[in-house]
């Protein structure tokens, strides 16, 4: 794929690569098609490469492969997020950060945008408000309670993880942000949910003993996966719901992230959430 799309020099060296008796000369090649400027060289050349190409999809390979069914959740912001959302958007650090905005430093301003979107996820996410709440040293039944309630979505995620777990079903939770996969990482943990990870900052070889240990062991109940980590060719047919919990603004790389368990070999039906 990759090289088809750069120039047509590389376009000539695969063909070559393909069939060095047909394109033996590149100049000649790169005569005919280097200065692609009418619908008649383009025709010639799509009638060029037609018997050298194979393109195949999940529709034309039917080997029984379950259906996706998608369910689009609107969420309510708790109430500490709109109070977080509107110092925010007035830029008001006092209000932000309870008044204490002397002795601790809050965010920029700068991106307003993306904090308003780390706002929508989860307030703690915004610098400083932790802190402003005084919870860098709460125990972990305080942080595990303050990090369900301040989150709309985490409200949610706290009622249906259990249900899924009743059910027999095994999870992938996305987000694209890694300190928003900290935060879940925290919550899951807490909750007792035995997990694995996988975000940007994970090798190659312990990215595989994550994806071995999850597709192995069925008491591994959720997979914390960054959107864009790891590739596309990510087997995980081991999981049969997907919850996007931030979705991508690239929408692309949301189909990605649900096609790790719904390829072939998943004998299941796949929610996506």
């Amino acid at each position: 794929g990759t090289p088809l799309q750069n120039n047509v020099g590389e376009l000539w060296s695969v063909l070559n690569l393909l069939d060095p008796a047909s394109f033996g000369d590149s100049d000649a090649f790169e005569e005919s098609y280097g200065d692609m400027h009418s619908a008649e060289q383009v025709g010639r050349l799509t009638a060029l490469l037609r018997p050298y190409l194979l393109r195949r999809t999940k529709g034309d390979v039917d080997l029984g492969l379950a259906p996706m069914r998608e369910t689009l959740i609107s969420v309510d912001i708790t109430n500490f997020q709109k109070a977080c959302y509107r110092a925010l958007l007035e830029q008001n650090r006092g209000l932000l950060l309870r008044g204490a905005e002397g002795a601790i430093s809050g965010p920029s301003f700068n991106n307003l945008s993306m904090q308003l979107r780390h706002c929508c996820n989860h307030p703690f996410l915004i610098k400083g408000v932790v802190q402003a709440e005084g919870l860098e040293h709460a125990d972990d039944e305080t942080w595990r309670e303050r990090l369900v309630q301040s989150s709309g979505k985490l409200v949610l995620l706290d009622k249906l993880l259990p249900s899924l777990q009743r059910q027999g079903h095994r999870v992938l939770l996305f987000s694209q942000f890694k300190m928003l996969l900290d935060l879940l990482e925290d919550y899951v943990r807490l909750r007792g949910y035995q997990y694995e990870r996988l975000d940007g900052s994970v090798t190659g070889e312990a990215r595989q003993a994550a994806i071995d240990r999850y597709t192995e062991d069925a008491a591994k109940f959720v997979f914390l996966i960054g959107t864009r980590a790891g590739g596309v060719g990510i087997n995980l047919v081991a999981a049969d719901t997907v919850i996007i919990y931030d979705p991508d603004w690239n929408p692309q790389n949301d189909i990605q992230a649900q096609a790790r368990c719904h390829r072939i070999g998943q004998t299941k039906v796949v929610n996506v959430y």
